[in-house]
């Protein structure tokens, strides 16, 4: 299945904070990241989940598959 993913500015916007703020969140494994090689992707599916349970933190399960 394929996956949509979007840039740390393109998710910030849909946040609605700063890139700076989105690219904290991303670093502090507060939203849901991919990483490709050097560059960092959010796996929009996973955002989407995030906001709807009300931007509570990843489970630290999630996190662990996660390549910080």
């Amino acid at each position: 299945m394929p996956q949509h993913l979007l840039t740390v500015p393109e998710a910030a916007e849909l946040l609605r904070v700063k890139p700076a703020r989105g690219y904290e969140l991303a670093r502090t494994g507060k939203i849901p990241i991919v990483r490709i090689g050097r560059q960092v992707r959010v796996d929009a599916g996973r955002l989407a989940a995030f906001i709807r349970d009300g931007g509570s933190g990843l489970p630290s399960e999630s996190r662990q598959g996660t390549n910080h």
